[in-house]
């Protein structure tokens, strides 16, 4: 009875010392942190200026001007929740950052030891975000999926990291269209080629004749090409020509295309350990058309085997071929429009 009474009170003691040190409080002075509620996030106010260029209807002539460009930073839930939409605007100001640890609701024990406690079940971000603070998701152990927007700049330090019950992660850019190129013959029955179209330095892609041809590139330091398969490679930035010539007749077609660069002002940095242990992990959807635009460093991606990566359906050689995600290569897809 004497030990009984002894486990209870120490675990009774254990149990308060958690309780008891919690992860901190989450009401705040206004006037001497700057941070306010609107009920459901703790949020700051935060004063920026930026340069505009502004082009006179008139003259046509630039002149720059130094404007006001404040924006919110999330800095946590005022109470925890298991659905969480973040709007777009708090008092008219675009919602750009979520903090760092925003979400990482935790117990601690005896001051040492944390214990992950998050209700986090779905999170809803908005398009005007651009950078997602270190360890802001750390452990949301009850998290099932997330879409990171468009607009996001950097993922920082163990954004989501032991996040493990995340099933779903999805990155969207926003890029242009590839432009598509036509083939020319001045024949009166021609080689029609297709498959032509824009690409990034380091892209593959097959071009396909109506009829059996032997290919050649104009520039191969610009683009080769193999010349029974059709199957080109990208190499540098530049424009370059392609000839089919009919391997039965005299006929030759021709297709001029372009290797762009990509807007790197449009890359997505990923720091350390961002997405590291996603342990049950089973889709990754990239869509990205161009891996350049995913600044990870080899390695960064630690995919458990089951794991399937879904990317714009022409970019899969891309990927494939990509010294980020070429081993994953078996298991890498082409994403379905529902």
């Amino acid at each position: 009875m004497k030990l009984f009474k002894k486990i209870w009170l120490l675990a009774l003691f254990f149990v308060t010392a958690i309780f008891l040190v919690g992860c901190g409080s989450r009401t705040y002075n206004a006037e001497e942190t700057g941070i306010k509620n609107d009920g459901v996030f703790n949020y700051k106010v935060i004063e920026n200026k930026a340069e505009i260029i502004i082009v006179d209807e008139t003259t046509g002539i630039e002149r720059t001007e130094i404007v006001d460009d404040n924006f919110i930073i999330i800095v946590n839930l005022v109470n925890q929740q298991k659905d969480v939409v973040v709007p777009d605007t708090i008092e008219g100001l675009p919602v750009r950052e979520i903090a760092d640890f925003a979400f990482y609701e935790y117990y601690k024990l005896i001051g040492l030891i944390t214990i992950p406690r998050s209700k986090l079940e779905t999170i809803e971000l908005p398009n005007t975000l651009q950078k997602i603070g270190k360890f802001a998701f750390y452990q949301a152990r009850n998290l099932k999926s997330v879409i990171l927007p468009a607009s996001l700049k950097e993922l920082s330090e163990s954004a989501f990291a032991g996040a493990n019950k995340l099933t779903s992660f999805t990155i969207n850019r926003t890029e242009s269209e590839y432009k598509e190129y036509a083939s020319n013959s001045s024949d009166l029955d021609p080689i029609i080629i297709t498959g032509g179209r824009d690409a990034f330095v380091g892209d593959f892609f097959t071009l396909e004749a109506t009829e059996p041809v032997s290919w050649e590139s104009s520039n191969p330091g610009t683009a080769a090409i193999d010349p029974d398969s059709g199957r080109i490679t990208t190499r540098s930035v530049g424009i370059y020509t392609i000839t089919a010539k009919s391997r039965q007749t005299n006929k030759v077609s021709t297709v001029t295309m372009e290797v762009i660069q990509e807007d790197l002002t449009n890359k997505l940095a990923f720091k350390d350990k961002a997405m590291d242990r996603l342990n049950k992990l089973e889709s990754l959807v990239l869509n990205v058309k161009s891996p350049e635009l995913l600044g990870m460093t080899e390695n960064f991606l630690k995919l458990n085997s089951n794991v399937k990566i879904y990317v714009p359906e022409e970019s899969v050689s891309f990927y494939k071929n990509h010294k980020i995600f070429k081993i994953y290569a078996d298991s890498i897809f082409p994403i379905v429009e529902n």
